[in-house]
């Protein structure tokens, strides 16, 4: 592994305002990978430390703090951004939904670009040839190869197939942020946290997207289904039998980019002749709020904050509900001292 690194911590000014900034560049050889060998051979590929992936990122966080007679104030802001890449997997490519490609971040999603629905027999007939039989209200994808120009540049077929699935989205987080304040007013005290993520694509798919899946409750969004009175739908027509639209594609992709109110916190220290009167020290009361807001375009009901859960045997991706969702938490306290 090769890192360059570099730091640049400038002096507090006049000890109020503080800044912070990390760059760093790492190249990591040796990974191992399973390489292609001949069948002839009649043993599995065994690993080899062949694979090289990229990872540039930096960080910079920025720190005030003041006091004016009675009141304190204190802000904080951190940003961090991290650009993975796959170098070298010598030629080879795994993964479906998750794909591993040169070129391209681990795990990134891979499927079709799905532009809208047909909306018609006559579209269907005019399109290229899809998956399954297609009926108005299933999955229009595009058809972006599978035949080569004079010059070898990929061109459409007429024809959806595995050549025309490329990179869709990304599931490492780009962009990631928080700010803090702490403010103070005699023996009040208000602290808040926010953080979140400003790009990073999520996914679902199995029986998270598929109406009434395993006897399951329908959720309100999956009520907007095609039909010919609803040819606006965000969701294909409702089959139990098509093929063509549980494929791998954008349809099932959002944003999953989030805002959140991580921890807001109240609280008031007992004034000290009443301190003294009862024989503490001191005494803080407070409330306490956890994940009370959450701004996300992501999917409603499914937590965006929750990682990627590339071995999930049923498929499911960001958020998919493999894990507990975080709760809103309420606390109520007081810290005493003797």
């Amino acid at each position: 592994t090769d890192t360059f690194h570099y730091c640049f911590f400038p002096a507090n000014f006049f000890n109020k305002l503080s800044f912070t900034f990390d760059y760093y560049d790492k190249t990591t050889d040796g990974i191992l990978l399973k390489l292609n060998t001949s069948q002839l051979t009649g043993l599995a590929s065994p690993y080899q430390n062949a694979a090289v992936v990229s990872n540039k990122g930096w960080e910079a966080s920025a720190r005030y703090d003041d006091k004016f007679g009675d009141f304190q104030l204190g802000i904080g802001f951190n940003l961090s951004d991290i650009k993975n890449r796959i170098v070298d997997m010598k030629g080879q490519t795994s993964g479906d939904l998750l794909r591993q490609q040169e070129g391209y971040a681990i795990n990134s999603i891979y499927g079709y670009i799905a532009n809208g629905f047909y909306q018609s027999q006559e579209e269907i007939n005019a399109g290229p040839t899809q998956i399954g039989t297609l009926k108005p209200g299933d999955v229009r994808y595009a058809d972006i190869a599978g035949a080569f120009d004079a010059s070898g540049k990929a061109i459409p077929d007429g024809k959806i197939t595995d050549a025309d699935k490329v990179i869709i989205g990304s599931t490492i987080p780009r962009y990631t942020y928080g700010a803090n304040l702490d403010l103070g007013w005699k023996g009040l005290r208000l602290s808040a946290l926010v953080q979140g993520v400003g790009k990073v694509d999520g996914y679902l798919n199995s029986h998270y997207v598929i109406p009434a899946a395993n006897s399951s409750a329908i959720k309100p969004w999956q009520l907007d289904y095609w039909s010919v009175d609803n040819r606006d739908a965000s969701l294909p027509r409702v089959s139990v039998t098509s093929t063509n639209n549980t494929q791998n594609s954008t349809l099932w992709m959002r944003s999953a980019s989030y805002l959140r109110l991580k921890n807001i916190q109240l609280g008031y220290d007992l004034p000290k002749a009443f301190l003294k009167r009862v024989g503490l020290q001191s005494a803080f009361v407070y409330v306490n709020g956890q994940n009370l807001l959450t701004s996300t375009n992501f999917y409603q009901g499914y937590d965006p904050e929750i990682g990627y859960d590339a071995g999930a045997a049923d498929g499911v991706s960001l958020g998919g509900g493999n894990f507990y969702p975080q709760v809103k938490v309420f606390t109520f306290g007081i810290d005493i001292k003797f």
